[in-house]
């Protein structure tokens, strides 16, 4: 039994040639097809491409099947009329989808042809048969899901978007963009498009988001019209033949239009860029922006004009224009521009401080050509400051704590200095100096607080602090400022590390040692001050007496001594007063014989020594009151024969005697019947006044007993 069913074909004006396999015939009269022959059961299915109207290539919209030997042809020629929506079963989308698989599928391999011919017939509701018969011969099912999805998201009818530049220049290169969609919306790839732009044709093919990027040069007119052509087979053609109606595809054109618009005379603008304050002697880059040439070319200058003084103490910003733009030509820069753009000048020399005015123009190579010249306000002026600004360390030598640095701005006019100092640090110094060290790599440890300098005359001065530098060694104090003038700002050079921008954080020391355990009133003594840690830096010695409470019948060594606020001052303790200091120099590291000041006073002493450097007084160092340096002071008188004098002192059941002997005091505590030597005191004066505080400890300890 035969089964007749209508044919789709490809109309491609022109008899197909060599198929790419030999045609096979089937049925009785041996009707052509390209593809496979399926047998399922007794029935065989020819799926594949039909030749119709002498080569065309058709795919039926219906499943063609016969058994045995009386198979009757398929229909294959015929007229033909346009396919409307609703032939065949098809809507406007599924024939839409089926032109686009035969167009971009329908010369492939038997196999490939056997597939479509299987989409075509589902899209127009049929081809049950032949999607049972996919999988013999070589044919896929997968592959011919995967090309009907395909058809059914690229194929037509297309809408063509033409969009051309917004505004170009005559005769200038630019590039209109096509963009294709399906019936479904989507960009197509792959398709021819050719864009007419005043007769001129270009051509190019859609890319992967539908889109073509297609080159034209621009017409010299200030408008011309831009069409862009697709020509895909989106439509079929319906055959009707006898004794079955068969159909073929046909091309459609789908087309875009736009209007490229072409700019003969251009407006030109252009602005300058510049800072409004540089400091004395700086240098800055200028810059232009041209807007308005539409991609004219051109050319144009940049001017620097002054310098011009303001009067009475006013700034720039009060100056007439016209007297900056009619001022000398400090410095100007030629450029030039093709379209649109952006300027930077080269390096300007560096200014004399002064009131200046920076220019621009502009100039398109357009005919007739326009040219533009920047505004000249006030915002254009630029003030270059006389100030000029350096850093110094507050002395090149610290002790551990703040470090200090002072910016000075040297500046007769109004402006404002602000600053802020960074230390790093610490790095060795060499025999405590910093000369020669390298900061290069150095971590920063801090930061000071913002600080405004005041203004001394024709200065202006800060003294920014680095809090809690503890470590020592060397450190480079570097300022970050601002000045501002008339409303601008501008950052100030750092001043270059060197050594007046280092500073030395040393920890001096001080050990003393005494000559002698004794001395004698109104008679300095010898003592040893050893200096550590000051290195190179000289100082100033200072050496006192801190006097103990009381002399104990041990020794000096066990007296009590209160610390002094400093060294032969006065003691921080309601104790005696100190005697007066004295003062020597130092060099640095090393050991100075001293003296120490004379005491009128019978009493223990400590000697105590404070060290003061000259580069900073606030750099000091002090020995510890210790027992090692205690002497005992007391008066002399010439040695001469003289009798013995005994005092007696009772109390608390003891007895004490104060036996004097010639220049020796000789002092015996009696305890009941037992008498015990306690002490001898050479250098005594008979007129010494003897005092004794009997006690009993639970321990049993002799009573304490004190000269004065």
């Amino acid at each position: 039994m035969l089964v007749l069913a209508p044919l789709v074909a490809v109309l491609t004006g022109t008899v197909v040639g060599a198929a790419p396999a030999a045609a096979t015939p089937w049925g009785a009269s041996g009707a052509d097809y390209t593809g496979v022959l399926c047998r399922l059961d007794q029935t065989e299915v020819p799926l594949g491409a039909w030749a119709v109207n002498g080569g065309v290539r058709a795919f039926s919209t219906r499943d063609i099947s016969g058994t045995g030997p009386a198979q009757q042809p398929a229909p294959v020629n015929g007229p033909g009329a346009s396919m409307t929506a609703g032939q065949a079963g098809m809507s406007r989308d599924d024939i839409g989808a089926a032109a686009y698989l035969i167009a971009h599928h329908g010369d492939g391999s038997p196999a490939e042809l056997a597939e479509v011919s299987a989409d075509v017939a589902t899209l127009a509701g049929s081809g049950e048969l032949q999607r049972r018969c996919l999988g013999q011969e070589g044919t896929s099912a997968s592959r011919a899901a995967a090309r009907l999805d395909e058809a059914r998201r690229y194929g037509g009818p297309y809408r063509v978007t033409v969009t051309p530049p917004a505004r170009t220049i005559p005769g200038a290169q630019t590039t209109v963009t096509v963009d294709v969609r399906s019936a479904a919306g989507v960009g197509t790839p792959g398709l021819a498009v050719a864009v007419d732009v005043g007769g001129a044709v270009a051509t190019a093919s859609t890319g992967g988001d539908g889109t073509a990027q297609v080159p034209v040069t621009v017409p010299r007119a200030a408008e011309t019209g831009v069409t862009a052509t697709v020509t895909e087979r989106v439509g079929l053609t319906y055959l009707a033949t006898d004794p079955a109606s068969l159909a073929v595809a046909d091309a459609t054109a789908a087309r875009g239009h736009a209007t490229l618009q072409a700019v003969l005379h251009p407006k030109p603008a252009v602005t300058v860029d510049g800072p409004a304050l540089l400091l004395a002697d700086g240098s800055f880059r200028p810059a232009a922006a041209v807007t308005g040439t539409y991609g004219y070319p051109g050319t144009g200058t940049l001017t620097l004009t002054g310098p011009v003084q303001a009067s009475g103490g006013a700034g720039c910003r009060s100056l007439d224009p016209e007297r900056l733009r009619g001022a000398a030509v400090a410095w100007q820069d030629a450029y030039s521009f093709t379209g649109d753009a952006r300027y930077r000048a080269t390096e300007t020399p560096q200014l004399t401080p002064g009131c200046y005015a920076l220019r621009a123009t502009a100039t398109t190579r357009s005919s007739p050509p326009a040219t533009a010249e920047s505004r000249l306000s006030a915002d254009d002026y630029l003030t270059v400051a006389t100030l000029t600004v350096s850093t110094a360390a507050k002395s090149p030598v610290a002790g551990p704590g703040d470090l200090a640095a002072i910016v000075t701005g040297t500046d007769p006019g109004r402006a404002r200095l602000t600053t802020s100092v960074t230390a790093r640090g610490p790095l060795p110094t060499h025999d405590g100096s910093c000369r020669g060290v390298d900061f290069d790599d150095a971590p920063t440890v801090g930061t000071s607080a913002p600080v405004t300098a005041s203004r001394v005359g024709d200065a202006l001065r800060a003294t920014a602090t680095v809090p809690s530098v503890d470590e020592l060694g060397c450190y480079s104090l570097t300022a970050t400022s601002e000045v501002s003038l008339d409303g601008a700002t501008v950052d100030a050079p750092a001043t270059p590390a060197g050594p007046q921008t280092t500073v030395a954080v040393l920890r001096p020391s001080l050990t003393v040692a005494t000559a002698a355990t004794s001395g004698e009133q109104g008679k300095p003594m010898p003592a040893t001050v050893q200096v550590a840690g000051a290195h190179r830096y000289p100082g100033e010695l200072a050496v006192g007496l801190v006097r103990g409470d009381s002399v104990p019948i041990t020794g000096c060594g066990d007296a009590h001594y209160p610390a002094p606020a400093s060294a032969g001052g006065t003691s921080s303790s309601a104790a005696a007063a100190m005697p007066t200091r004295t003062r020597s120099r130092t060099t640095g590291d090393g050991s100075y014989a001293v003296r120490t000041p004379v005491t009128s006073a019978n009493a223990c002493y400590a000697v105590v020594a404070e060290l003061t450097l000259t580069d900073n007084r606030a750099v000091t160092a002090s020995s510890p009151v210790s027992t090692t340096t205690a002497v005992f002071v007391a008066g002399v008188r010439p040695v001469q024969a003289a009798p013995a004098v005994v005092r007696h002192a009772t109390g608390g059941g003891f007895g004490l005697r104060a036996l004097v002997i010639g220049s020796t005091f000789v002092l015996l505590l009696l305890a009941g019947s037992v008498t015990v030597f306690v002490r001898t005191f050479r250098g005594a004066r008979t007129r010494a006044r003897w005092h004794w505080r009997p006690y009993t400890d639970d321990d049993g300890s002799l009573p304490s007993l004190g000269l004065s």
